[in-house]
């Protein structure tokens, strides 16, 4: 009993482990002799509408040609399928879609936070890491938080901004301006320039605190 109970526990297992190894076959479209339809619109290789074809008349076609029927569309009251190089086909939709990724890009963002009432030797500081990363074509993320009494501070909570953006304002776009987003906390983004003539402009100055 406990031999029987071990090899079809064991049976049963490889079973479960082939069903989860095993590969999901592709979502591959009706073509050539795989198609169930007797008869369909036919686009050719140049996109002309053939009309309704029989499949034997189709796939002749197609021989002739050295090309496949593929459906396109199995709608049952509308069957269409086209003649192409299927194999070719398929080729260029994955460079397509290989080409499509290469051009995305990714947007990499450094972000830069500042307390009200910060020195101006920490905001040059902060300003000149900035203007590195934006130069390596970094964003940067503004941020700057109030605490305490300067809450109601906001105009020197903006004064921490203009000063920073005064180092910045020659190798910087403002993607998104000077914001309040929540009670004790204003945010801005910067982009690098797309002026090149600004970056050849003043470098940042130091200021006394």
């Amino acid at each position: 009993m406990f031999v029987w109970h071990f090899l079809f526990k064991k049976d049963y297992m490889n079973q479960d482990n082939n069903q989860r190894n095993r590969r999901p076959k592709p979502n591959l479209p009706p073509i050539n002799k795989n198609i169930k339809f007797d008869s369909f619109t036919l686009i050719d290789e140049n996109g002309t509408n053939l009309g309704i074809v029989t499949k034997e008349a189709a796939l002749a076609m197609g021989d002739s040609k050295g090309l496949d029927v593929v459906v396109i569309s199995n709608n049952p009251s509308t069957v269409i399928a086209k003649l192409m190089d299927y194999g070719k086909h398929v080729y260029e939709q994955k460079r397509k879609k290989r080409d499509s990724k290469k051009k995305q890009t990714v947007v990499k963002v450094k972000e830069i936070n500042f307390k009200a009432g910060v020195g101006d030797h920490d905001i040059e500081w902060r300003a000149k890491k900035s203007i590195e990363w934006l130069n390596d074509g970094f964003h940067v993320k503004f941020t700057i938080r109030a605490f305490s009494r300067m809450i109601t501070r906001e105009e020197l909570i903006k004064e921490v901004y203009d000063k920073f953006y005064q180092f910045i304002q020659n190798y910087a776009d403002v993607q998104k301006p000077y914001t309040k987003v929540s009670r004790n906390m204003y945010e801005a983004v910067f982009i690098p320039t797309k002026n090149k003539k600004k970056a050849e402009l003043n470098q940042p100055t130091s200021q006394e605190s």
